[in-house]
């Protein structure tokens, strides 16, 4: 279970905790930093703990089941089978970057306001928060992915930047194109956020190997 994080009373410091937890959360084996102030600064170094502990306390995921082939295929092979093999290892597993995104992106109005920037959700459409311990199945019908990054520190002039100096990326349709943008954008708070009119969620998530 995700730790709750313990400034929820407090939006200034609930965020500093949640931008130390998504850096221990996606890369638990780095430390991190941020040049803040020593009482701020120390809230950020128990979000990164909490969520280097989070992050490893996952359970393995399990391997996705060995494709048959049917019992009449005979000994010849189309390659239909290769292929559900293939499209079976292909799917990623996601899962909710726990507690981690109640107060950031403030100025903008949240992640969601931030998101509906980029991305086009049908007025019909209201989201809410992904569910801190959420995990399935990656590039769905109705999934939507973007790179975003919740510090306050980008010069306005870069692509992507936003109102409170956030910064957002391209809105994609899988996993790995998002997480590709958040790579090269080099923060360790930055994240993906997985957008869904199915489920009718939005919110940080990562993906399982």
């Amino acid at each position: 279970m995700a730790t709750i994080n313990p400034h929820q009373s407090d939006p200034a410091t609930g965020e500093v905790w949640e931008l130390g937890y998504l850096a221990g959360w996606q890369d638990p084996e780095q430390d991190h930093m941020l040049p803040l102030a020593l009482e701020f600064l120390e809230i950020y170094q128990a979000g990164d703990l909490a969520g280097r502990n989070d992050r490893r306390a996952l359970p393995p995921v399990a391997s996705p089941p060995s494709v048959q082939p049917p019992a009449d295929s005979g000994p010849a092979d189309d390659g239909s089978v290769a292929e559900l093999a293939g499209e079976a290892v292909e799917h990623l597993i996601v899962h909710a970057i726990g507690e981690a995104a109640h107060f950031l992106f403030g100025v903008a109005g949240g992640l969601v306001s931030l998101v509906l920037t980029v991305v086009t959700i049908p007025g019909d459409v209201k989201l809410k928060p992904i569910e801190p311990d959420f995990q399935g199945l990656a590039d769905q019908p109705g999934d939507t992915y973007l790179a975003a990054c919740p510090r306050s520190d980008h010069p306005m002039v870069i692509d992507g930047a936003t109102n409170g100096s956030y910064w957002v990326g391209h809105g994609h349709t899988t996993l790995a194109e998002a997480d590709v943008e958040r790579k090269s954008h080099g923060h360790a708070e930055c994240f993906v956020a997985r957008c869904s009119t199915a489920d009718q969620t939005c919110g940080p998530v990562t993906a399982m190997q």
